[in-house]
């Protein structure tokens, strides 16, 4: 629900409404108190260029730290590819074992990027299986929520 409140600036909007509903509330009060004179109109005007101007520098922000973030991404990216190739990913598939050491190896420099890197919410790989569906291949166990515990179904290996 957070997630679709950002995706469709509905945060922004509320803002907006909010300051504009306290401006409301403001004009009122001075209207009633000083006999019919209520906020003046360049009053409106300030408000309403300081709202297009917060809205317009916080999506700037917002993008500017996205680009950031995926920038960052695309130059780790490579280097975790690059190592998990050098522990002979191709050898690990949907029929390999929990148990077996090439597995774990990756499993664990998994882990051991995850807090190298706590920005990176997740590390994994997946490739399509004989029936061409995508699935996963390697994932650690990810605390989503970092209370500091596994305990969800979805942070299991």
């Amino acid at each position: 629900m957070l997630h679709q409140l950002i995706d469709w600036r509905l945060d922004a909007g509320l803002f907006v409404l909010l300051s504009l509903a306290a401006m409301v509330v403001v004009h009122l009060r001075l209207k009633r108190r000083n006999g019919g004179a209520g906020m003046p109109l360049r009053n409106w005007l300030v408000l309403g260029v300081l709202l297009i101007a917060s809205v317009l520098v916080t999506e700037f922000s917002g993008e500017h730290e996205r680009t950031r973030l995926r920038d960052m991404l695309q130059g780790i990216a490579p280097t975790y590819a690059q190592e998990i190739q050098l522990m002979n990913h191709a050898s690990v598939g949907n029929k390999t074992s929990a148990e077996d050491p090439t597995y774990l190896n990756m499993i664990q420099a998994e882990v051991r990027w995850e807090k190298a890197n706590p920005q990176v919410s997740d590390i994994y790989t997946y490739r399509k299986n004989a029936d061409g569906k995508v699935c996963f291949i390697v994932d650690s166990e990810t605390d989503y929520n970092r209370n500091g515990q596994i305990d969800e179904d979805r942070e299991q290996r």
